[in-house]
């Protein structure tokens, strides 16, 4: 608790600090994107492509005071741009070319070099920027704003599902990138890696804790990213929070799934600012009104932020996310209750400091703690009964710190360093039988079981990296990166792993981009991840991968943007897992009569991807379009087995229309059903027997579902609006199928035969919401 005293001395002392500081320039200096956002956030309805509003470019001049229409066409002019009026909307388009130069600076100020600095260089294959409100940003998914997104409840963590590469089911927030499993995924919020950033986690992760209100921009690397990411073997997706607007912005939001408000604004004439987001599930309430048996999931969260400017090389800022869950949840015929309460809370401080042009260094201070109690019982006559008490507590102190040296444009080397003092502490009982009728257990060779676990790990975490990229050309760009992490709490002589990473670039022409990136990643087993449930309480040595990865990026003369990847993915030292053969929405997963242990020597993981983007300022359409084909095995001595989520195709399509007032999108979703494992007859007449077919040799239908959004946003005076929106998840109302249960019934001769029952994914779902701006 001393660490959240001081964080909230840190919070306190703020506003008290930098009043003296010397106030910039309004506009003259800053990046040109960041002025057109606060335009927008002033109420201006603007549409703009970084096709020609590139993230290099600069405000040159400081305009005179006019109305925000005028002062914008004053800054856009001196970059060659137009602004044009469509019904309400103002669209940034190419001017008529008088100059091949922009407007000169007054001559006490620099002139803007128009070469892109070498930290905003794309030198990484596999990555992907979701943007808050770039209509066509670079390497973007689509053009939607996030809190836009065509996904259930606005979750802003699943529309990483609709990336190539990635094996989605439409019902949780978490994804499968690239053939790893769920959990080698890190999120990152504001440089600070989040514990388990999710809603309902033992039932699907079904939400994030994060409010789609607050989330600005995402990074998101499905391979081959940068040494400064580690301790995960797949894919990193780095969250940077929402910008304060210049004047005070409120939100008061409401639909079928969440309740919330947010409100954000700045003080200290621009020196501090402030972002306020709370946010309550509505689950329970329909549950309740529809009279379900189903349960009564609850869950709330909030997120508190406030940084200030001290002079014009510091800053700090103050954070804390607190996400609270209630849950019960009962199966349809009542033979499975379970109940969940889960705590978790981040504090954290950033400090950001400029020590001159070229160097300069970010130090995050953070406090995690969560509480997880879960129990749940499993009455099903003559087949089986159990019951589970499951209590789970995790501390951690956070400590990092990222340094940046750019000496020259030709130059940029980064390094860090990431200490964590952890402890756990778990409490466990289980108690499992299973009777003469149960014919899974009898297939799969389940046996009963009695557990009693108390345990406390506890130890140190340490990360240290270094990177180097160079533009040793006008058209090559490297990066060469190696880290270096160590756990004290392993037991074992492989506690310590070294990753060495490249990356490069080759610039072929203005409009083609070819990347090439290699690398070794671990990941460790966190001390909360014993593996209890399963009667596991040893901790394993870090996981490896090897990733290959070769991309060609496009731009075709009709704006139609082309991503082609290729990648290997080779894992090893994997640690032991478990899962349901049958069903994956087992609500006390240890329990299931399908429950087996997997322990695969290697695995690999290989694919091809393409992405295909159409997104025009001056067209009120625009689409994407995202395809793979793919397989992920593990391999058992000379035997590979394809992977629970091996996806052998998949399709995504989207479509983005938008005039005036109204806002639609559609998003198409198709992949190859993924792998199951089939009960056979062997045998005929009194001799048949049922008997469990080669692991995941038979696949389930192919998914598909089409997702749609209408919204209508409706501008008053003095920055106020109505958004008002539908929202249709699997709109075609599609049973796609993900869990199987098998049933062996006898003939009257004797003979016996298989029942298959199947489970679905999502069914249609409706939603409807509004939100009030002020």
């Amino acid at each position: 608790m001393k660490a959240i005293q001081c964080l909230l001395v840190l919070l306190a002392g703020m506003a008290a600090i930098g009043s003296h500081a010397q106030e910039p320039a309004r506009y003259s200096g800053r990046y040109l994107l960041e002025v057109l956002e606060s335009f927008r956030d002033d109420g201006l309805s603007i549409v703009y492509s970084t096709d020609l509003v590139k993230p290099e470019m600069q405000v040159t001049i400081e305009p005179a005071p006019a109305d925000p229409e005028e002062l914008l066409r004053e800054i856009l002019a001196s970059h060659g741009l137009e602004l044009r009026r469509r019904g309400n909307d103002l669209l940034v388009v190419q001017g008529a070319k008088t100059t091949d130069f922009p407007r000169a600076l007054p001559a006490s100020e620099p002139p803007v070099l128009a070469r892109p600095s070498l930290e905003n260089v794309v030198v990484h294959a596999s990555r992907y920027a979701v943007h808050e409100r770039s209509p066509s940003a670079l390497n973007a998914l689509d053009g939607d704003d996030i809190d836009q997104l065509v996904a259930a409840g606005r979750e802003p963590l699943r529309v990483i599902g609709r990336l190539p590469g990635a094996a989605a089911s439409g019902l949780s927030s978490k994804q499968n990138i690239r053939g790893g499993e769920e959990d080698e995924v890190l999120v990152v919020f504001d440089g600070v890696p989040l514990f388990e950033p999710f809603h309902l986690k033992d039932f699907q992760n079904i939400f994030s804790t994060l409010d789609p209100r607050v989330v600005g921009d995402m990074e998101v690397y499905t391979g081959s990213f940068p040494a400064q990411y580690g301790d995960r073997l797949s894919a990193v997706i780095d969250v940077v929070p929402q910008s304060a607007p210049a004047r005070p912005h409120h939100e008061i939001g409401l639909d079928f799934f969440n309740v919330g408000a947010m409100s954000a604004g700045s003080y200290s004439d621009g020196r501090g600012e402030w972002l306020v987001s709370a946010r309550r599930g509505n689950l329970d309430l329909l549950f309740d009104a529809f009279n379900n048996d189903i349960g009564s999931p609850s869950y709330f969260d909030l997120f508190v932020q406030t940084r200030r400017q001290i002079g014009n090389s510091l800053s700090l800022s103050g954070n804390v996310m607190l996400a609270d869950d209630a849950i019960t949840v009962n199966e349809l015929d009542r033979e499975t209750q379970a109940a969940a309460d889960y705590r978790t809370l981040h504090a954290w401080s950033v400090l950001n400091h400029d020590l001159s042009d070229s160097l300069s260094y970010r130090t995050v201070l953070a406090w995690v703690e969560a509480d997880n109690f879960r129990t749940g019982t499993v009455e099903r006559p003559g087949e089986s009964s159990g019951d589970v008490m499951d209590h789970r507590r995790y501390q951690a102190l956070h400590l990092k710190q990222d340094w940046s040296f750019a000496p020259s444009e030709e130059f940029l080397a980064r390094w860090g360093v990431d200490l964590r003092r952890v402890e756990a502490r778990y409490q466990y009982r289980s108690d499992l039988a299973f009777f003469d009728d149960d014919q899974i257990a009898a297939l799969t060779g389940r046996s009963g079981r009695n557990l009693d676990i108390l345990t406390a790990p506890d130890g140190a975490q340490v990360g240290v990296y270094l990177t180097n990229r160079w533009r040793f050309s006008p058209k090559w760009t490297a990066e060469i990166g190696l880290r270096w992490d160590k756990q004290s709490y392993v037991a074992s002589t492989e506690n310590e792993q070294t990753s060495p990473r490249l990356s490069l670039m080759y610039t072929v022409a203005d409009n083609t981009v070819l990347r090439a990136g290699w690398g070794r990643f671990s990941q460790a087993q966190g001390v909360h991840e014993l593996q209890i449930e399963d009667g596991v309480t040893e901790f394993f040595p870090a996981q490896r991968s090897a990733h290959t990865v070769f991309g060609l990026d496009h731009k075709f003369s009709n704006d139609l943007k082309l991503r082609f990847e290729v990648y290997h993915k080779h894992m090893d030292r994997l640690r032991p897992r478990f899962e349901n053969l049958f069903n994956q929405l087992e609500l006390l997963p240890e329990l299931g009569s399908d429950r087996t242990a997997l322990a695969p020597d290697e695995a690999t993981a290989r694919g091809a991807e393409l992405l295909l983007q159409m997104d025009r300022a001056d067209s009120a359409l625009g689409w994407w379009a995202g395809a793979s084909v793919s397989s992920v095995e593990d391999s058992f001595g000379d035997r590979d087995v394809p992977r629970s989520w091996d996806q052998k195709r998949a399709l995504n399509v989207g479509l983005n229309w938008n005039r005036g007032l109204w806002r639609a999108d559609a998003v198409a979703h198709y992949h190859a059903g993924w792998p199951t494992t089939d009960v056979l007859v062997v045998g005929s007449g009194s001799d048949a027997a049922a008997v469990l077919g080669p692991r995941n040799a038979a696949n389930l239908p192919d998914f598909f579902s089409i997702d749609l959004r209408i919204s209508r946003r409706k501008p008053l005076q003095e920055n106020k609006a109505w958004t008002m929106f539908f929202e249709l998840t699997n709109a075609t109302a599609r049973d796609n199928r993900c869990c199987v249960d098998y049933s062996v019934e006898a003939n009257p001769d004797g003979s016996i035969f298989v029942i298959q029952e199947f489970d679905n994914w999502l069914p249609i779902i409706p939603s409807l919401g509004v939100i009030w701006e002020f």
